[in-house]
């Protein structure tokens, strides 16, 4: 159970979005020797390659600095300018958006809510793209207090949020770019 100090105010727990990166399709498929529908297809559907495209990127458009940790097995994290660190996360349609740590996603590993409480709490949040929207990128920040906020009312299953349901949760509470 998180305490009350999580829920300081309503400001604490909202989604907005930071900023849209727009990307150029063909300069991509050019640069890589595919195609543009391949291009496409790989970006609108595997989340998995954002989190480290995405780290310098963001660095560069929010002013924040890169974390950089040599074992530390979460490589797609930034550091704001209050020292606040933020993961980086994809969300993709098939599988929603993760707020867990990598390591606590492996298979064969058990959801342990204590150690995910945990490191949530040693962060200032996530910085969650919706890769649907590529190749415009809308970035969200989701606050730590969010998380929990969710967890507490029960929106996440093991530390994942289904896209509908963070997608419900951002018209609800989104402040606008």
């Amino acid at each position: 159970m998180i305490g009350n100090d999580a829920y300081v105010s309503y400001q604490y727990w909202m989604i907005k979005v930071i900023c849209r990166l727009n990307w150029d399709v063909q300069a991509l498929a050019d640069s890589m020797g595919i195609t543009a529908r391949d291009v496409l297809r790989m970006f609108k559907n595997d989340g998995r390659i954002y989190p480290h495209i995405l780290k310098p990127r963001l660095a560069r458009e929010l002013e924040y600095r890169e974390y950089i940790s040599f074992g530390d097995p979460s490589p797609a994290q930034l550091i704001d300018d209050e020292n606040g660190l933020w993961q980086i996360r994809a969300m993709t349609k098939s599988s929603g958006v993760s707020f867990m740590r990598q390591s606590m996603r492996s298979t064969g590993i058990e959801y342990n809510e204590k150690k995910f409480l945990d490191y949530v709490s040693r962060l200032a949040g996530f910085l969650v793209c919706d890769v649907r929207s590529f190749p415009e990128l809308v970035v969200y920040e989701v606050s730590k207090e969010s998380v929990w906020h969710w967890h507490e009312g029960g929106r996440l299953c093991n530390g994942l949020m289904a896209y509908g349901s963070f997608k419900e949760a951002a018209d609800q509470t989104e402040l606008p770019l």
